[in-house]
């Protein structure tokens, strides 16, 4: 009965994205989640600089790469967000650290570390057709977000300002855009304390109100404004 009833809605749901593939919309069902080492590859390509990443499943992978240089963890898929037993989860980034190998089992699943970069401050892009507003966030000067500012501390919240990205850099997040066939994404970037700059993360659907009321970048009006020059 409940594979009956789930290929019911799964019936009414291919109908239902079908009924609405060709209205004017930001980005599409088909291209709802990109892949994250696609992304990283594709930005590579187009010379946008990404952290060093490596995918490992064995403890002496990890120590060999702790041997060169500070590293983190990072989900290949969408991140983790869920409660179990009374308990919030969620897939942030951490530090992986030497003596934490000592808790790490000689062989695990599949999984993707990088770099640890030297932030001076994190960059969030909302891109909209070939236009890219950002905002600076300065994570740095707290402990609880230095590593994560989605780690958010709401007694005292990182400062954010609207922000400038260099030309060529906005280009690059356009035509990454638009080589996973997205008019729309927001975009995850630092730059490190040498003003050098690193694509982190490509979300199509990603919030744009976090950029757009902090900055008064009026973003719900323009996108409407786009739907509408869609029809």
């Amino acid at each position: 009965i409940k594979d009956r009833v789930r290929n019911e809605y799964s019936q009414f749901s291919s109908f239902l994205y079908e009924l609405l593939f060709n209205k004017p919309s930001l980005n599409s069902f088909q291209h709802a989640v990109v892949d994250k080492l696609l992304v990283l590859n594709k930005a590579k390509q187009l010379d946008l600089k990404i952290p060093q990443t490596y995918l490992v499943r064995s403890k002496r992978k990890l120590q060999s790469i702790l041997n060169s240089h500070d590293i983190i963890s990072k989900g290949i898929f969408e991140t983790i967000d869920c409660k179990f037993n009374g308990y919030q989860i969620r897939g942030l980034t951490q530090e992986i650290s030497k003596d934490d190998l000592k808790r790490i089992p000689d062989n695990f699943e599949l999984s993707m570390v990088q770099q640890k970069l030297s932030k001076k401050y994190e960059i969030r892009s909302f891109i909209l057709d070939n236009n890219v507003y950002s905002m600076a966030i300065f994570s740095q000067t707290n402990s609880k977000t230095e590593l994560d500012f989605r780690n958010y501390d709401d007694i005292k919240p990182n400062r954010t300002v609207p922000y400038n990205l260099p030309t060529e850099i906005e280009k690059k997040l356009v035509a990454l855009n638009y080589s996973f066939n997205l008019n729309s994404s927001s975009i995850d970037l630092v730059c490190d304390s040498r003003g050098e700059y690193y694509l982190l993360d490509v979300n199509p659907v990603g919030q744009y109100d976090m950029v757009s009321f902090p900055c008064n970048y009026n973003l719900h009006k323009k996108i409407a404004e786009y739907l509408i020059q869609l029809k």
